[in-house]
């Protein structure tokens, strides 16, 4: 994991140990890293080096993220952005205080076709991205999908459109 301070582009090494993940970047895998070394009121910009064990190295990101400096009043789930999303769209969310977070997409039929997350957050203000894969890595066929988070006994949806 990379990151580099305030719009910069010099990226430095944040953890030099390893994320891992159920799968190859290509089939849809979820990442999750918490950067505790932060200042709050500073921007910051992410790229994940992924390693494939054939020794292929592939960057993704970067992922710009603004740490709070305050937790948000109240829980929400942001408007995916950009919507269409012609290759990935990022989903964005805040919690109040630390608690459990499920994100799935549904199709228009209401069929989970992904689940997003699934794990306990801090309080603040995260984000995550959506590339229009299935479960399987498979890109999925244009159209609206709906992203669906839940934490405790609230619930929130977003439309979302996935462009040919």
């Amino acid at each position: 994991m990379l990151r580099a301070e305030d719009g910069s582009d010099a990226f430095a090494v944040v953890s030099g140990r390893e994320l891992l993940a159920g799968a190859v970047a290509d089939a849809g895998c979820a990442y999750h890293f918490d950067d505790r070394d932060v200042l709050a009121g500073t921007s910051y910009s992410y790229r994940l080096v992924a390693v494939e064990r054939n020794g292929t190295e592939r960057s993704f990101g970067p992922l710009r993220v603004l740490v709070n400096a305050v937790a948000p009043a109240a829980i929400s789930l942001h408007p995916c952005r950009p919507n269409p999303m012609p290759d990935e769209t990022t989903v964005a969310f805040d919690l109040p205080e630390a608690g459990w977070v499920e994100a799935m997409v549904y199709d228009a039929s209401g069929r989970r076709v992904k689940q997003l997350i699934a794990g306990t957050y801090s309080a603040g203000t995260h984000a995550l991205s959506w590339a229009g894969s299935d479960e399987s890595g498979v890109r999925l066929a244009a159209g609206v999908y709906f992203v669906r988070m839940q934490t405790g006994s609230w619930a929130g949806v977003q439309k979302v459109v996935l462009a040919p």
